[in-house]
């Protein structure tokens, strides 16, 4: 059974990882966030005795949203980078055969009556080595 509960947990820990995360790509401009009430929300976010949180009396629901989704696209892309090189190295140990069978019957276009002629280097094989089949 799993255990595990949908959501995301901002605690104390988190709060200022995630923060930082969304400085980090808003520097690298990594995301552009062209909303006016983000930009109204980003006035009045502060760091409040080493929290970062909204002034009080505003809200910060926009930002702390924003971090969260820069946090877990960073995450989930890291996911997805192990995975794709695990996809990868299953596919490099894999490989095809072609092998191409000879399926043709008495009486279908291809089938060749003539077994000398079919058979030809086969049967000049046999000639060179009938000494090893004479006994």
């Amino acid at each position: 059974m799993n255990n595990a509960i949908g959501g995301f947990t901002t605690s104390v820990k988190t709060r200022p990882l995630i923060v930082a995360k969304l400085e980090e790509f808003i520097r690298n401009r990594i995301i552009k966030i062209p909303s006016a009430r983000a930009f109204d929300e980003f006035r009045t976010f502060i760091w409040n005795n080493g929290k970062p949180e909204a002034m009080r009396s505003y809200h910060d629901d926009i930002v702390m949203s924003l971090a969260i989704t820069c946090w877990v696209r960073d995450t989930a892309l890291e996911v997805s980078q192990k995975d794709m090189e695990y996809r990868k190295a299953m596919i490099d140990g894999m490989y095809m055969k072609k092998n191409v069978l000879n399926t043709t019957i008495k009486g279908q276009a291809g089938y060749d009556t003539d077994f000398g002629t079919k058979y030809k280097e086969e049967i000049n094989i046999a000639k060179n080595f009938a000494w090893i089949f004479k006994g």
